[in-house]
């Protein structure tokens, strides 16, 4: 049969209609192939330019839109106050070392708390004795004369957080702490305490006889499972 539906050739029937269709259904696909390899090539252009967009008009003013409170996660203050989150704080711990930033981080923590009527407990924290130090003061005193000497040094400090709290009119505590690890001193006192927040400065004293150091910071906020402000 010639012309008809079927065409016989080589014993076999051949259906001119059938194999029209598989011809543009092989047409069709290899176009919707180059189709997808050139939308793929077209979005690994783009991929770069899209993530910086996300990452400079989404995830970081999302970031950086306010002070975050929960835990583990670092919230600076500068002056600033929490708003309404800052109602759940009524335990503040703030450290000290004597220096003049974690004098004004007393300052900043005392009026935080006062604003939200929070009581608050400033504590510092002294090396232990060795025998072996590079500290001048330890290696010239013996070991009772050294506690005298941090005692003394320690009330210094924790009595300008009292008046500074007492002028403010808000409940003050104070703790001398012993650790040779200034951060978990901090940490334990905040929990022996039963504080909610920890308020510190962003670094203190600088040397080798630093007590709070911005790497004690640091530490504060990767170990400490309790709330952290931190004030510079």
């Amino acid at each position: 049969m010639t012309g008809g539906i079927a065409e016989a050739r080589g014993g076999e029937y051949r259906w001119p209609f059938r194999e029209w269709i598989a011809d543009e259904r092989r047409r069709e696909g290899w176009i919707d192939s180059s189709r997808s390899r050139r939308t793929l090539a077209l979005l690994v252009l783009l991929a770069p330019f899209v993530m910086l967009f996300v990452r400079t008009f989404v995830l970081l003013p999302f970031a950086h839109s306010g002070p975050q409170s929960s835990l583990g996660r670092q919230v600076r203050v500068d002056g600033a106050r929490l708003g309404e989150e800052a109602a759940m704080y009524k335990h503040i711990l703030i450290p000290t070392d004597g220096s003049a930033l974690s004098e004004e981080a007393i300052r900043q923590g005392v009026a935080f708390a006062k604003s939200i009527n929070a009581t608050v407990t400033a504590v510092t924290v002294s090396p232990s004795f060795h025998t072996v130090s590079r500290d001048t003061m330890m290696v010239s005193d013996t070991r009772e004369q050294y506690q005298k000497d941090c005692e003394d040094r320690a009330e210094r400090y924790l009595v300008f957080a009292r008046e500074i709290a007492r002028s403010s009119g808000v409940p003050c505590e104070s703790a001398h702490v012993v650790n040779d690890h200034p951060y978990e001193g901090i940490i334990d006192a905040a929990r022996t305490k039963g504080c909610d927040l920890i308020f510190m400065a962003s670094h203190g004293r600088k040397g080798v006889a630093a007590l709070v150091l911005g790497s004690e910071t640091t530490k504060v906020l990767t170990h400490s499972k309790i709330p952290t402000l931190v004030c510079r």
